[in-house]
């Protein structure tokens, strides 16, 4: 569980568009918060998760009050006053996937130790995010595999029959 590791007010996951123009959540803690947020996709532009993301390393700010109120992702998450913000780029072997990210009402409320910690969650979080999608390419492939020995299975079948005509229509011409 995270929360024992590390406090937070908010944690996310957030997964990157092809054009690397947005981060869509895909899940996001506490509940609560997840209701305040109307829009799935944060623009990366001007944003803390496109710091992290361009420099593909873990990102640690902290902000003043009146900075928070204006930020993205404030604004992003239904108006919050996060000042203390961990996002760690996750980076998979094809690319980068997307993004780990937490944030604190608290000012100063993350040291590197922290930033350490979401790495290394972060990293787990990639093994798991490439783990579904080669289970959802297993799935794929096995379901291709499976049509083709149906549709291969049909044309036998056809070419059986055909062959049981043919020679039932030769005993018959030879009678």
């Amino acid at each position: 569980d995270v929360a024992r590791l590390l406090s937070y007010d908010a944690l996310w996951i957030g997964k990157l568009d092809e054009e690397r123009r947005t981060v869509e959540l895909v899940a996001l803690a506490p509940e609560e918060l997840a209701e305040q947020v109307r829009e799935r996709k944060l623009l990366l532009k001007d944003s803390l998760h496109a710091t992290a993301c361009y420099q593909e390393e873990t990102l640690r700010a902290e902000l003043a009050p009146q900075q928070a109120m204006h930020l993205p992702e404030n604004v992003f998450f239904g108006g919050q006053r996060f000042q203390s913000f961990l996002i760690a780029p996750l980076r998979g072997r094809n690319g980068l996937l997307g993004v780990l990210g937490m944030a604190s009402a608290e000012p100063d409320a993350y040291d590197s130790n922290a930033a350490e910690q979401l790495t290394s969650l972060a990293s787990i979080v990639v093994l798991a995010m490439e783990q579904q999608e080669m289970a959802a390419t297993i799935s794929k492939f096995a379901d291709d595999l499976e049509r083709r020995i149906e549709a291969r299975s049909a044309e036998l079948e056809q070419t059986r029959q055909q062959l049981k005509q043919a020679e039932t229509l030769q005993a018959l011409e030879q009678m």
